[in-house]
């Protein structure tokens, strides 16, 4: 969970240090919030199948997930 706000972005554009194309990152501090963004990011659709606030496919591609990952292991 993030500490500083109740929420924090980290993009991961191609012109950024860590990339995978596109995407990001959210840190939350906030269980309201926990709890909304996975139904957002999942087009809307809570757990009982249903589409209550219109949502997007914000999930990055295995390849792109891949890239990013293997980056962030070769900083540590």
């Amino acid at each position: 969970m993030g500490r500083l706000s109740k929420i924090t972005t980290f993009s991961f554009h191609v012109t950024k240090v860590f990339t995978c194309g596109e995407g990001g990152a959210l840190t939350l501090n906030d269980e309201a919030l926990e709890a909304f963004i996975p139904m957002i990011y999942s087009h809307g659709m809570d757990p009982q199948r249903l589409f209550p606030v219109s949502g997007y496919n914000y999930r990055l591609t295995n390849l792109a997930a891949g890239l990013l990952c293997a980056q962030m292991e070769r900083h540590e």
